[in-house]
């Protein structure tokens, strides 16, 4: 886990590429302050979610996962794009189903259009992240498909500055990246740790 959050505050602190967003003013440009969450599976292989609207930099909290051994984590880092700081716009976003399927999800970027979804899905924040997670599931409830959820998801939206999501459950875990105005910033990378 150390790796992880490691990792993910050297990425809120902007540290490691030059990347169209910072491009003008270089490194550390471009932060992410508005709060961070993780998503690891414990020993009984059930989801456990921990979350902050602070700062991921400065917030002692994260020093308490340190010591946590999982096989299975996500973590995201948020820099608010159309909605306030607060713990519910956080990511990841989670939704148990009643067969006892658990869904995670983090996504980076903006969607700047309504984003339709079952209204059996109740929001409990304000962001455009969390209404795509239920388009997602609406979809995929729809088609019985999540590949096909998400490529539908992915071409019905036209503005947004960018997409990449992970969406994570009990046995899958689909990455996704939509083809976008800044490739570099939204580029994905998957690695895996010997330990």
């Amino acid at each position: 886990m150390n790796t992880l959050i490691d990792s993910a505050i050297s990425m809120a602190n902007d540290e490691y590429t030059t990347h169209e967003l910072n491009k003008e003013h270089g490194k550390g440009s471009w932060k992410h302050n508005d709060g961070w969450g993780i998503a690891y599976k414990n020993e009984n292989n059930e989801w456990v979610i921990e979350k902050s609207h602070n700062n991921i930099c400065t917030d002692t909290k994260i020093n308490s996962l340190r010591g946590i051994t999982t096989k299975h984590a996500i973590i995201h880092i948020r820099k608010k794009m159309g909605s306030e700081v607060a713990i519910e716009n956080t990511h990841p976003f989670v939704v148990s189903e009643k067969k006892g399927k658990t869904h995670v999800f983090c996504h980076n970027g903006f969607i700047d259009e309504d984003i339709y979804f079952d209204p059996r899905f109740t929001l409990n924040g304000e962001t455009d992240s969390e209404r795509l997670f239920y388009s997602l599931l609406s979809d995929r409830m729809a088609s019985s498909s999540m590949t096909k959820a998400i490529r539908h998801n992915f071409t019905r939206y036209k503005k947004l500055t960018g997409t990449n999501i992970i969406l994570s459950n009990n046995t899958e875990t689909y990455v996704a990246l939509r083809e976008n105005s800044f490739p570099t910033y939204y580029q994905m990378q998957m690695a895996e740790l010997d330990n």
